[in-house]
């Protein structure tokens, strides 16, 4: 544990690279089992189930440190509830919509993503009033430019003629939802500790959740088709995407502030297209990710040293 904490736990851009890691998988699982899969799971039910089974994992390794901290849970619980509506409602839940699409996939609808450190910028700026200064904004400058590379896959005119779909608005929505979250992780309270302030999170999450899944259950009439594929999916998708990469998360904004973990999430395009080059499904990796890869370490570095 000891080693743990001192090349992990307070290391926040080696949480960081397990998150993008994780993050991608992501990505990856949630395109096999929405599309690619012979029973595929309608994205609604797979985040619910997902969420519900993080929970279920999570609960014996909070349910100490929920006891003793339940006096500064409750009086924090709005904040909580309003950090954890804002990412475990949604995020997901946009992103396995958006690659449920025909015609989309985990590589594109990532690197839709890139305008995330944006995001995260103007609405720290609009809620909280942090300010950007010049390294800042040439950060975030280079790392959109990255993720526009890789989007338009080298042909940065491409990038004007991209069609805005369903996929694409879904994926516009999981990005405004995270960014959101990242930035409201500033009212995260002091004295309760992560894995307990994590379950808190995800119980936040389900109180909305749990109906939007009830109403795809019962007034569209689908279900969560249980197989053994779908299972060993969603034994990662519960454990690493879950918990394992938003406790990373939360730990790196935790020690940095939102700007060099909003930037990070640039690094997904080129994380899954090495996954896809690695796995049996087809390679997405080009020379267009190592150009987008060489533009947001920049970035990223930029914001660190602001």
């Amino acid at each position: 544990m000891q080693v743990f904490n001192r090349l992990i736990w307070h290391q926040p851009y080696a949480l960081l690279t397990l998150t993008i890691m994780f993050w991608c998988g992501n990505f990856v699982v949630g395109e096999y089992t929405t599309k690619v899969t012979e029973h595929p799971v309608p994205p609604i039910q797979l985040a619910f189930v997902r969420w519900v089974c993080a929970a279920i994992i999570l609960f014996p390794l909070a349910a100490r440190s929920l006891w003793t901290e339940r006096k500064e849970i409750f009086q924090h619980f709005p904040a909580i509830w309003i950090i954890g509506v804002s990412a475990y409602s949604f995020y997901n839940t946009c992103i396995y919509l958006a690659l449920s699409y025909d015609g989309s996939n985990a590589t594109s609808l990532a690197t839709l993503q890139t305008i995330f450190p944006a995001v995260v910028a103007c609405l720290g700026f609009i809620i909280f009033g942090v300010r950007i200064n010049l390294s800042n904004t040439t950060g975030i400058i280079l790392a959109v430019l990255g993720g526009t590379v890789a989007t338009s896959q080298g042909d940065l005119f491409a990038a004007l003629k991209i069609q805005i779909g369903m996929a694409e608005r879904w994926a516009f929505l999981a990005v405004l939802s995270y960014a959101l979250y990242t930035v409201l992780l500033r009212l995260r309270p002091n004295n309760v500790s992560s894995v307990p302030f994590l379950w808190m999170l995800i119980i936040s999450g389900l109180t909305l959740l749990t109906p939007w899944w009830a109403w795809d259950t019962f007034a569209n009439g689908n279900q969560f088709p249980f197989s053994g594929e779908i299972v060993w999916a969603l034994i990662y998708l519960a454990i690493f995407p879950s918990l394992i990469s938003a406790l990373c998360y939360n730990r790196a904004v935790q020690l940095i502030g939102p700007g060099a973990p909003s930037l990070s999430i640039n690094l997904m395009p080129f994380g899954i297209a090495i996954l896809f080059w690695i796995s049996p499904l087809p390679s997405q990796l080009a020379w267009y990710h190592l150009l987008s890869l060489a533009m947001i370490f920049p970035g990223i570095w930029l914001i660190r040293k602001s």
